[in-house]
């Protein structure tokens, strides 16, 4: 900024939710198509393993490989009986912006880039909200989980299901493709809906796809 390489537009200013990964916002308010995309942005720290930032590469080549990934879990969940398959959808990110002017140093290259990735509002089905898998733990002991109302008092019926939509998807992506997604508990969602029985799982959704894994 103070080099003029990059210009501050004032006042444009988005208002975001942040999310449990901090560097990645919710908008306040839809843009004029009602869609809230969901902006994963670098920031210069070191959270958990990593510093935070993001390369060229990932903000440019992420929205590609989602493409692919959509492509792939589609043509894992055909392997399946119509009536048995995994309950999986895909949030793919599908842009990304990237710092291309003369100052190449790693800094400003990797903390100039972002992400642009769907809403989960723009692949579920009607009635449809999600639950991170993060919060089956990680809360304090005062409080109940967010996912405990959907377990209910059938905890293995539903880790059965739960293991089966994501196990059942990810690991015959790695034995058939060589493509290994990171489907962690913060990447993992857990789709539900309110219905006269109660809170009803209806599967998982999966999403970020930068750090995906390729055997060649």
């Amino acid at each position: 900024i103070d080099d003029a390489l990059i210009k501050v537009i004032a006042p444009c200013v988005l208002p975001v939710h942040p999310t449990i990964s901090l560097r990645t916002g919710i908008p306040h308010v839809p843009d004029e198509f009602g869609r809230r995309p969901m902006i994963k942005t670098a920031i210069d720290i070191v959270a958990t393993s990593t510093r935070r930032s993001i390369s060229q590469d990932s903000a440019l080549g992420t929205p590609v490989i989602s493409g692919v990934i959509v492509d792939l879990v589609q043509n894992v969940l055909a392997q399946y009986p119509e009536n048995h398959r995994p309950r999986v959808k895909v949030i793919p990110e599908f842009s990304g912006t990237a710092y291309n002017g003369p100052r190449r140093s790693a800094t400003v290259q990797r903390g100039l880039s972002t992400l642009l990735r769907r809403s989960p509002e723009d692949v579920l089905d009607k009635e449809e909200f999600v639950i991170g898998a993060n919060t089956l733990r990680g809360v304090p002991d005062t409080l109940d989980p967010a996912l405990s109302g959907l377990i209910g008092e059938h905890p293995e019926r539903w880790l059965k299901d739960y293991s089966f939509d994501l196990l059942g998807t990810v690991l015959p992506m790695m034995w058939l493709y060589g493509v290994a997604v990171e489907a962690h508990l913060q990447n993992t969602l857990v789709r539900a809906k309110t219905s006269n029985i109660g809170v009803e799982y209806m599967g998982i959704a999966l999403r970020d796809f930068s750090g995906i894994r390729i055997l060649r």
